[in-house]
């Protein structure tokens, strides 16, 4: 970046502040990391549901599908509010799917993916600030993304204490209004894009708290331990989606797809999403990293919901890589343990499966006999009187089963 001659109350603001140089860091093109990819594809494969207030991640799914995957929960709870916050993933029903920026998100058109990630961090923010606090515009009008470009273009590639940068945020807000805006011309920043009167009011304490707590989600900034003390960085990943640095060329695709005669597959984290969350809903997740490790396993495909063949399904998958390993493909061609209808009552809470089999599995299946009284008559099973026979109905249809009216 080109050292930027800056007005002199800005000058002197930046000269009497305590800051450190950017630590130094490779240049990856924007969200190109494949930590993304992953939490983009866990919501997608239903292993997680989304809360039924604020549409986040489950917390105990999320726990359980990050032990498996040995992944930070924490970690994925924070890109995955980012996500649903910039419309790459919505919350459809009990479910997640695409966002209609989805594309945008994973493309190569570094515009549109500024434009989708800047929305999304004062859609962060306009959440995070408490509903009580008063502001004169929602997020999006507040010309919060234009001062974050000031801020950090006159602070050039240094960090700032991280106990200090919510007051120095509030601090910047309020220089002169008119050093302000000629900063804006010099970086072509349209002065009708300025909410210079607007900024204090959205930067009081809860404010800055929104902000800075916005901005790690985003993966723009980070915190990092010198000398006893933490500083705030602006990540390189921030740097370019303001504009303040250009952004690096995407790196080299990871596309390796292959499988072992030991049942496991191996997935490059640049292979298409479509061709990935298949194998993060029906597989065991063994090793996350560049290369993706899955573990083709008969339990975990059939812990999971679904109205196809979820062998079919894979193996459609897997049909490029062609001739398959003898021990998969008899896995995956494996028919159904258990076929038949299954009638309820539901006035009644009566279920009647259509053979013994089913009922035993039912009453065995780990989604399914919390349901179920152990009491009931024989050759027939019956909801608890505390679970929802609709639920019970929709879970069964999930799982694969016909469900008709007794």
């Amino acid at each position: 970046m080109m050292k930027m001659n800056l007005p002199e109350s800005i000058l002197q603001f930046v000269n009497r502040q305590e800051t450190i140089p950017m630590l130094p860091a490779d240049r990856t093109y924007p969200y190109s990391d494949y930590v993304w990819k992953v939490t983009a594809c866990i919501l997608l494969s239903g292993k997680i549901k989304p809360k039924s207030g604020d549409g986040l991640p489950n917390l105990t799914d999320t726990n359980r599908v990050c032990k498996e995957a040995n992944f930070d929960q924490y970690y994925l709870l924070r890109m995955a509010s980012f996500l649903l916050a910039s419309e790459v993933i919505e919350n459809h029903l009990d479910s997640y799917k695409k966002g209609k920026q989805f594309h945008a998100f994973w493309g190569d058109n570094l515009v549109k993916l500024q434009t989708v990630v800047r929305q999304g961090l004062l859609t962060l923010v306009q959440r995070y600030t408490p509903f009580h606090s008063w502001r004169p515009t929602f997020s999006l009008h507040s010309g919060l993304i234009e001062f974050l470009i000031l801020f950090f273009t006159s602070f050039e590639e240094r960090a700032l204490r991280y106990d200090k940068i919510g007051e120095l945020f509030l601090a910047f807000s309020v220089l002169p209004e008119k050093e302000l805006i000629a900063l804006a011309k010099n970086l072509a920043i349209p002065y009708t894009d300025l909410s210079v009167y607007q900024w204090k009011h959205w930067l009081d304490p809860k404010g800055q708290e929104a902000l800075i707590r916005s901005l790690f989600d985003a993966g723009w900034a980070y915190v990092d331990q010198q000398q006893k003390i933490d500083w705030f960085f602006l990540s390189r990943t921030g740097r370019a989606i303001l504009g303040i640095d250009s952004a690096p060329p995407r790196p080299l695709k990871v596309e390796d797809f292959r499988v072992l005669p030991n049942l496991c597959v191996f997935a490059g984290a640049d292979l298409p999403v479509e061709k990935l969350t298949p194998l993060f809903r029906y597989c065991r997740i063994k090793r996350i990293d560049r290369i993706f490790e899955f573990q083709l396993d008969r339990k975990a495909m059939n812990e999971m919901p679904s109205r196809t063949s979820p062998g079919r399904e894979l193996l459609n998958l897997l049909k490029e890589l062609e001739p398959l390993p003898s021990g998969i493909r008899s896995l995956l061609e494996e028919k159904p343990e258990i076929e038949g209808i299954l009638r309820i009552q539901a006035c009644s809470a009566i279920v009647k499966p259509e053979n013994p089999a089913m009922l035993s599995k039912i009453r065995n299946h780990n989604k399914l006999k919390g349901y179920i009284d152990p009491g009931g008559p024989p050759g027939y099973l019956l909801v608890k009187s505390t679970s929802n026979p609709v639920n019970f109905i929709r879970r069964c249809q999930e799982y694969g089963f016909e469900v008709k009216p007794l």
